[in-house]
């Protein structure tokens, strides 16, 4: 009776084991790799609106290198300080359609996709992708800029550099202070160890560029800061009036191994909080999505570093986080 006691236990401890294939033990929970095999296997099986599959530089993360993909500190509640927009704000006869994408109404003035590397700056480099894109929209095509994420991550006061940022307080420094091109401040942590932020080297009332001493800065600024009630209609007016807008959305260990589809999470552990670009909307197969560009490189996927993600049901919390200025 007693072997038999002590065999169950051990087939129990086997299955409860192999039950959670998305993980390999480690002694640091900071340190628990995350099995890519495993999460691709598990989510194509799981379902068909999207598809899993090993991206390069991806594959079988720890936690913690994970989490410097998600570095964005999503709000816990609601700020007194921010400025909330709603459907009320637009104009009743300014209809949106089915289908909409910022490349196809305003193709010269989509910035490219990017890589943050090993930083944990997301939370900038979807904010001054979003200024970018809306500098040149009202120039009318005239003013096309790539703006720096350097600058908010090293000079940022108000966030945590590569350690992760605030979306509604990147948004009042683009309102306050502004952002200058990337080519005066280059982006210097691709390759740089996990987490490292730099000391900031632009100065306000300085007359030359940190990565071109002959160049004199100039700031491209917001012309405000602030969030996006959840509801779909409101940020859909907002993207088709106005351009770009950054979310915030809570990132899974299968979303890493996006592919192409409609995503929505199916399997895996939080990594963390991301920010992204949101660039228009549409509908496959009666599922409908946003479009949403990402900054993890134009390999990334099969879509060129965009993805699609369920649209109307908050997935991710793609819908709570939503700001732009």
């Amino acid at each position: 009776m007693k072997t038999a006691i002590t065999l169950l236990l051990l087939i129990l401890s086997t299955i409860s084991i192999t039950a959670i294939p998305y993980t390999r033990w480690h002694p640091s929970v900071e340190h628990v790799i995350l099995s890519s095999n495993d999460i691709v296997s598990v989510v194509n099986r799981a379902q068909s609106e999207w598809v899993a599959g090993i991206n390069e530089g991806f594959e079988d993360l720890t936690l913690a290198e994970a989490s410097y993909l998600a570095g964005t500190i999503l709000p816990t509640n609601s700020s007194r300080d921010v400025e909330i927009k709603s459907i009320e704000d637009y104009p009743n006869d300014s209809d949106v359609p089915t289908q909409f994408d910022i490349r196809y109404k305003w193709p010269e003035c989509v910035t490219r996709i990017r890589s943050q590397g090993h930083c944990g700056g997301c939370w900038a480099f979807a904010a001054v992708e979003a200024l970018g894109d809306r500098v040149c929209i009202r120039s009318g095509g005239r003013v096309s800029v790539e703006l720096s994420t350097q600058q908010l991550i090293a000079c940022d006061t108000a966030s945590n550099g590569c350690e992760g940022g605030y979306l509604l307080s990147t948004w009042k420094y683009l309102q306050n202070i502004g952002a200058v091109e990337s080519d005066c401040y280059k982006y210097s942590f691709l390759t740089k160890v996990f987490g490292f932020s730099g000391m900031c080297q632009l100065n306000w009332y300085g007359d030359y560029c940190p990565s071109n001493k002959s160049k004199e800065p100039t700031f491209y600024t917001s012309i405000g800061a602030y969030q996006l009630t959840s509801d779909v209609a409101t940020i859909q007016k907002e993207i088709y009036m106005y351009g770009s807008v950054e979310a915030g959305l809570q990132v899974y260990s299968d979303f890493l191994h996006y592919k192409s589809g409609v995503y929505s999470h199916v399997y895996g552990r939080s990594v963390g909080g991301h920010a992204v670009k949101m660039v228009g909307w549409g509908s496959d197969d009666g599922v409908d999505y946003w479009i949403i560009a990402n900054s993890w490189g134009s390999n990334w996927g099969n879509l060129g570093g965009y993805f699609k993600i369920k649209r109307g049901v908050d997935e991710c919390e793609i819908e709570s986080y939503v700001f732009a200025g």
